[in-house]
Order: C-alpha cells, then sequence, then structure tokens
C-alpha cells in the first residue's frame, strides 16, 4: 500500500514543481522516502500534507531547501545519515548547514531532524514524537485561527516580508511551481481573504496585495 501511495505522491509533487525544485524531486529520494515511510505513514495513514524538497528564502537571499514539510505542524523534517552528513562534510558545508537550519526556524518552522540510524534502530520512538506534538498542536490551535497550505504560508509570509504585491510569475518561481498549481493556491488565499486583486474589476488578474486580515495573521 505504501510504496503505490508514494509512486502517486512522487508523481503529484513532481508534476507541481518545477526549477531547481523539480530537478531535486528527480534525484535519488532514499532519504525522504524513509523518513516518510518510517514517520509519516504509519502515524497519519496519508501524505496529502506533505511536501518535498520544500523551499524558502533565506536571510540572505538564497533558495534553501528542506527534506519534507509537514503542514499541520509548519515542520521542516529532515533525516541524513552520519557518513554523509558528519564525516565528510566540509568546513563550508557545515557553516551553510547551521545558517540554512538558522532560516527556517527564524521564519517560524518547526525543524525536526531525525538521524538515518534513528528511523532504522527506533522507529517507534521518533513516531512517539510525532504523536507527542499532534497531540500539542490539536490543544494549541487559537479559536478562529486559519488553516494554511505550505505554499499559502509561504506566499503570505514572502508578501509580509518584502512588502510588496505578488504577481503570478513571481508566485510561479517562490513555490518552484507551474502556473495552473500555482493559480490553485492564489484562489484559497483569495477565498480566505488573505490577499486581495490589485486591478480588481478587469478580466484578468496580474498582482494580488495583502489585505489587512493577511497582514496581521499569525504565521
Amino acid at each position: 500500500m505504501f510504496e503505490q501511495q508514494w509512486n502517486l505522491f512522487l508523481e503529484r509533487q513532481q508534476r507541481d514543481a518545477a526549477g531547481a525544485r523539480l530537478e531535486r524531486l528527480q534525484r535519488d529520494l532514499t532519504g525522504e522516502k524513509k523518513l516518510v515511510a518510517t514517520l509519516f505513514w504509519p502515524v497519519l495513514k496519508s501524505l496529502d500534507e506533505l511536501t518535498l524538497e520544500y523551499s524558502i528564502s533565506s536571510q540572505t537571499g538564497v533558495t534553501i531547501y528542506g527534506d519534507v514539510y509537514f503542514r499541520r505542524l509548519n515542520a521542516i523534517v529532515e533525516t541524513e545519515g552520519f557518513v554523509s552528513h558528519a564525516e565528510q562534510v566540509t568546513r563550508d558545508r557545515f557553516t551553510f548547514e547551521r545558517m540554512r537550519v538558522r532560516s527556517f526556524v527564524m521564519q517560524g518552522y518547526l525543524y525536526l531532524p531525525f538521524s538515518w540510524d534513528e528511523l532504522d534502530k527506533k522507529p517507534d520512538a521518533c513516531r512517539r514524537v510525532l504523536y507527542e506534538l499532534l497531540g500539542r498542536s490539536s490543544l494549541g490551535r487559537a479559536p478562529g485561527e486559519v488553516d494554511l497550505s505550505a505554499g499559502e504560508r509561504e506566499l503570505v509570509y514572502w508578501m509580509r516580508l518584502h512588502g510588496k504585491e505578488l504577481s503570478l510569475a513571481e508566485a510561479c518561481m517562490r513555490l518552484g511551481r507551474t502556473a495552473k498549481p500555482t493559480r490553485h493556491v492564489l484562489r484559497k488565499l483569495l477565498g480566505k481573504q488573505l490577499i486581495s486583486p490589485v486591478n480588481q474589476g478587469t478580466l484578468r488578474i496580474h498582482k494580488y496585495a495583502l489585505t489587512e486580515k493577511g497582514k496581521k495573521m499569525s504565521l
């Protein structure tokens, strides 16, 4: 069952991706697959809330990627083996990795790293972490809080960070997706009244701006 769902999931992720993110999704994803199979699938029995190779802009403007984004917890979840990470990492790579983790944390993401050995030898302990965090999140959600997908959250955050209106082309670049799935994300934000068309009343929407609700909501 998991193999079938994983193949469908990966196909959807690749279909909605573009540019560097698509290239990453076409590489060897053994680590990401093990993470999803060991941690998420036994707990959720669904992959709908996950995004592979999730991208954000760092504080210096560099695009960085996380292995798996889990929407419900707004979490970046990653795994790496000891040999590939601890034994063979260069000083420059080590410094870059520290910057990358700081960027996730500074932009409000929960960062959850797991080692390959943990997933392999202590899978139940890894899943207990996920169960506990899910329990906390269900108790801590504020009344009326807006639930955002990974893409929705990314676009709202970008517009707030830069104080700019957003075009479809810019939205596609931020999400690493083609126009069709990007328009779907924008329509969701319009429905939640977090953005509004800049040229409302014309036949084609060229740019979007944050509404007051979008500017004030908690990310």
